[in-house]
């Protein structure tokens, strides 16, 4: 009897510390980053989803779920630990994993003109397309025309034109209207750049640099102010 006890006892400890070990796979803590601005995206449905990083040399990624304890408030990046837990049978429409807050390491306030009404006017450069990373010899350019609310300029090839509407920092182009002219050597550049501008959600300007941004906060397009 003394033996079936001492082999039951080990059998709860076994079961205790296998549980023990399953439990704590489960969770996880992670440092996060978390973008001064939101950003449209596709759950369920159409929302606003917050931006995020693991380290700041990543690029933003949408985040689809909730952070419980944590209250974002729009124009403040931050540095965050969250605690990351994995739920078992999540609902079909709901997220497998639960996101705590830990602890807030960094709450840093964005200028405020990047996010309120702004204008742009005048002539740029582009320096940095997302997919060129040297533009300087190319002479691509941006003049945009605030009355009007146009912009236009060379795109490598030809001249193009396009409208646009501005809400605070948030832009939407028109389709462009180019000239026609073929330039063989130049044809994949000026479609790279147009490829940019039609990604183009939201600018963020700062001491003559202009960065155009996609729907995830990444710079497609990266110009600088010329007299």
């Amino acid at each position: 009897m003394i033996v079936i006890a001492n082999l039951y006892e080990t059998m709860k400890l076994t079961i205790l510390f296998f549980s023990m070990i399953l439990f704590s796979s489960c969770k996880e803590k992670k440092i996060i980053y978390i973008a001064a601005h939101t950003a449209e995206c596709q759950g369920v449905g159409p929302q606003q989803c917050m931006l995020i990083r693991e380290s700041p040399d990543q690029e933003w990624e949408f985040f689809y779920d909730q952070i419980e304890g944590f209250a974002y408030e729009p124009g403040f990046e931050y540095e965050i630990e969250v605690e990351i837990e994995t739920i078992k049978n999540p609902p079909a429409d709901g997220s497998s994993l639960q996101y705590t807050l830990v602890e807030t390491i960094s709450k840093v306030r964005v200028q405020a003109e990047a996010f309120s009404d702004q204008k742009l006017e005048g002539d740029y450069e582009i320096i940095v397309l997302k997919d060129n990373v040297d533009l300087k010899n190319e002479k691509l350019t941006m003049h945009f025309d605030s009355t009007n609310a146009t912009v236009s300029g060379f795109a490598g090839c030809n001249q193009y034109k396009s409208s646009y509407e501005i809400e605070k920092n948030t832009i939407t182009l028109d389709f462009p209207i180019t000239t026609r002219k073929a330039c063989p050597d130049k044809m994949e550049l000026e479609k790279s750049f147009m490829k940019s501008l039609s990604e183009v959600r939201t600018f963020q300007q700062d001491s003559g640099q202009l960065e155009l941004r996609n729907e995830k906060g990444e710079a497609v397009i990266t110009a600088i102010s010329i007299e």
